[in-house]
């Protein structure tokens, strides 16, 4: 790992600007291990879930804006926010009392719905960009083609 930092100039292993979301993870990881230690409070499951989709997905955006140098990819995952409080609402409702399930997995097919609707409204926002930047050279081109069209049929006609 240190020889990695000696190689590439702009690595750094142990740069806290890449590896803070370490901190949002490990409190999720010790709310799952009270969970495994004590199977009936299931309730540990919804902010263990959280934090640790929420760490991972912080990580990825870090690595990918860092050093990709995408800064936009935290607007574009936007959707794992409510994605992961539908995510912990779904594993808690497997883990859940048969008495309580029902109440938990309403408010996860809701939260579910908002996420998927946030991730298909971003990837259209990506895919209206993409038809905008094709359309800044076809748009132009045709009708240059539609003129030159024009001309030359009303020769033929002559």
């Amino acid at each position: 790992m240190l020889l990695a930092e000696n190689l590439f100039p702009g690595f750094s292993f142990f740069d806290m600007a890449i590896f803070w979301p370490i901190f949002v993870i490990i409190p999720g990881i010790f709310f799952w291990s009270g969970f495994l230690s004590n199977r009936k409070d299931w309730g540990l499951v919804i902010p263990g879930t959280i934090l640790i989709i929420l760490g991972l997905g912080f990580f990825v955006n870090m690595i990918v804006s860092r050093y990709l140098g995408y800064g936009q990819i935290w607007s574009i995952t936007s959707f794992m926010y409510t994605g992961s409080v539908s995510a912990a609402f779904f594993i808690a409702w497997y883990f859940a009392d048969s008495k309580d399930k029902d109440g938990l997995l309403i408010p996860a097919c809701i939260l579910l719905a908002v996420s998927g609707s946030t991730f298909f409204n971003t990837a259209l926002v990506g895919v209206r960009n993409f038809i905008n930047s094709v359309m800044k050279i076809l748009l132009p081109l045709s009708i240059i083609g539609v003129g030159i069209w024009l001309l030359s049929g009303r020769r033929k006609r002559e």
